[in-house]
């Protein structure tokens, strides 16, 4: 089988922990033909010097140091080095298994695609939790959209999927900066508009590690639950309207993430989003809450006349 160049694209911000581990995860990889990005976001710990020190060792690794602007501007820094005909992400706290790029690759080139995903792991302390289970399917782009919008299948994460980088630059797909929650959701959604055939094989071959300094889990805890609405919305306007149960499973996540606002609001003594969240609200609830359950069907109902009414009732449905 012909090999075709894979870049991986790593942002880095503080991770000196881990990363380490992430790098070594890489370059240890049985797929050998790649360009390894390491784009430094302005760390403040030794993250650039532990970058430097794999790059003289691995001559497939280049690094880039920047001001910290964000993950979603180092994720393009990286996109615009880009070499490879395909494209993988990580994340810096992150690792993977020694074949996962020669899977992804395998079943990429195999089944003629434009998005190869894989499964992975969730891991908190010392436990380690499968979140992919099934049989390896072909999608379409509908039934592909729709499981990246469910809660329980492979989700929208950039890190378990491979890319192609023309399909990228010819359609000039790239991260909003302006989104701080979400941006890789966002990025995927944008992405399959221009794929007819996925293949996802829930194989679990990435492990997707949790600690406080991750890109995924800082920011604003209002303001994150606020943006996750806002790039959900924007996916709602670039699904096909004949799509319906799509728009119909993106709606009801949009009550959820509304309830999520106005709960974190009344906890924080922030209530700067909640107007316009339960605007929002309004617009997705007819179609929305059909998805619900009855439990937070309920919720929604009270979030959308009384936050107060809706958070005491939360607490006690949820201790």
């Amino acid at each position: 089988m012909k090999e075709n160049l894979v870049s991986v694209i790593i942002p880095i911000y503080n991770a000196a922990s881990y990363l380490e581990k992430c790098i070594e995860s890489v370059i240890q990889q049985t797929y050998e033909k790649l360009q390894i990005i390491l784009i430094n976001d302005g760390s403040t710990d030794n993250s650039l010097e532990i970058c430097n020190k794999f790059r003289k060792k691995d001559i497939r690794i280049e690094v880039i140091s920047t001001e910290n602007e964000g993950v979603s501007a180092a994720r393009n820094k990286g996109l615009a080095s880009a070499k490879g005909q395909y494209l993988c992400f990580m994340d810096s706290d992150d690792y993977i298994e020694t074949n996962m790029i020669e899977r992804l690759y395998k079943r990429y080139v195999n089944t003629s695609v434009q998005l190869s995903i894989c499964g992975f792991y969730e891991i908190i302390g010392y436990t380690k939790i499968q979140r992919t289970i099934g049989r390896v399917q072909q999608l379409d782009k509908e039934h592909a959209i729709e499981q990246l919008l469910e809660e329980e299948s492979y989700r929208g994460y950039l890190w378990n999927k491979m890319f192609d980088v023309e399909i990228i630059k010819k359609h000039k797909i790239c991260f909003d900066s302006s989104i701080k929650v979400w941006e890789d959701v966002l990025f995927v959604a944008e992405y399959l508009m221009y794929c007819n055939k996925i293949v996802y094989d829930p194989q679990p071959l990435y492990y997707y590690c949790f600690n406080g300094n991750s890109a995924s889990h800082k920011s604003n805890e209002v303001e994150s639950a606020f943006h996750v609405i806002l790039a959900q919305e924007y996916i709602d306007t670039i699904i096909p309207k004949e799509f319906q149960k799509a728009h119909q499973i993106l709606a009801m996540r949009v009550l959820k993430s509304a309830m999520d606002v106005c709960r974190v609001s009344s906890k924080q003594k922030n209530d700067k989003f909640v107007k316009k969240t339960k605007s929002i609200m309004k617009k997705y609830k007819k179609s929305g809450q059909e998805l619900l359950t009855r439990k937070d069907k309920a919720l929604c109902s009270i979030c959308s006349t009384s936050t107060n009414a809706f958070c005491l009732l939360y607490e006690l449905t949820h201790n």
